[in-house]
C-alpha cells in the first residue's frame, strides 16, 4: 500500500471512530434524559394514588413523629374541650403542608366541626357540645422543581438535537463522505486484485494439469493396447474414440 494510501487509510478509520464515538455518545445522552425522565416520575408516581389514608405515601407523612408536631397543640385543645378537661373550644381549620419529597408536597386540610351528644347519665338528659376535625388530603407537585425538571429535560433535547443535526456543517461532512468513498474504493479495488490473483492461480493449476494430461495421453493409449494376457483392448480407429477417451479422463 501507498504512502497515500496509507493516509487516506488513517484518515478514513478516524472519521469512522469519530462517527462510532459520536453515535454512543447520542445513545448514552439519550439513555441519561430517559433515566432522569424516570427518576423524576418514581417521585411523583404518588400523585396518581387516591387522596387519602389508602394511600401509603400519605398514610407515612401524616403519622410521621416531625408531621404531627404541626398539629399537636389544635389536637390536644380538642381533645382537652372533648373530655371535659377544659373549657376552651378549638379555634378554626388546621392547615398543614407536608413535603412528601423533593418533588411532592402533601396538602392536609383538618376542617373543624361541631356537634352534639346527649349524656344520659344524668337526669335530664343532657346535650353535650362535641367537636372533631374532619381531614381532607391532596397531593400536589412542586412547582419548583417540576419547573427545573421541565427545564432541564428541554435543555438536555436541544443539545442532543444540536449534536445530531448542527455539530458538523456541510462542507465538513462532504469532505468525510469523499475521503470514505476514496478509502472503500481503494479497499474494494485491492480486495478484487486478490480475488482476481487467486483465481489466475487456480486456472495456472488447471492448465498444468490439461498439460500433464495430453503430454501423457500417448502413453495411457499404449498402455491399453498391451494388455495382460491377451484381455481385450480398447481401439482407437479415428478422432472421435479419441475425444471419447480424452473427456472420460
Amino acid at each position: 500500500m501507498s504512502i497515500a494510501s496509507g493516509e487516506l487509510y488513517d484518515t478514513a478509520n478516524f472519521i469512522l471512530k469519530s462517527r462510532r464515538m459520536t453515535r454512543y455518545g447520542i445513545i448514552g445522552f439519550v439513555i441519561g434524559i430517559t433515566i432522569y425522565a424516570l427518576c423524576y416520575l418514581v417521585l411523583i408516581q404518588s400523585v396518581f394514588l387516591p387522596n387519602n389514608l389508602n394511600n401509603p405515601i400519605i398514610a407515612t407523612v401524616v403519622t410521621d413523629k416531625e408531621a404531627m408536631k404541626y398539629s399537636e397543640q389544635a389536637f390536644m385543645t380538642l381533645r382537652n374541650f372533648n373530655d371535659g378537661i377544659s373549657n376552651i373550644e378549638p379555634e378554626g381549620d388546621i392547615f398543614a403542608f407536608l413535603p412528601v419529597n423533593p418533588a411532592v408536597m402533601l396538602n392536609v386540610h383538618y376542617k373543624l366541626s361541631e356537634h352534639y351528644e346527649v349524656d344520659n347519665k344524668v337526669t335530664p338528659a343532657k346535650r353535650i357540645k362535641k367537636f372533631k376535625y374532619e381531614p381532607t388530603f391532596e397531593l400536589r407537585l412542586n412547582r419548583g422543581v417540576l419547573i427545573l425538571f421541565l427545564f432541564s429535560e428541554i435543555i438536555m433535547i436541544c443539545v442532543l438535537i444540536g449534536v445530531i443535526y448542527f455539530s458538523k456543517n456541510k462542507y465538513t461532512n462532504n469532505f468525510e463522505e469523499e475521503i470514505l468513498r476514496s478509502y472503500h474504493a481503494v479497499m474494494f479495488s485491492f480486495l478484487s486484485s486478490a480475488e482476481d490473483s487467486e483465481n489466475n492461480t487456480e486456472l495456472n493449476i488447471k492448465k498444468e494439469y490439461l498439460v500433464l494430461l495430453l503430454t501423457n495421453l500417448h502413453l495411457f493409449i499404449i498402455q491399453m493396447t498391451r494388455r495382460h494376457n491377451n484381455r481385450p483392448c480398447i481401439t482407437i480407429e479415428d478422432e472421435l474414440d479419441l475425444q471419447d477417451i480424452f473427456f472420460s479422463l
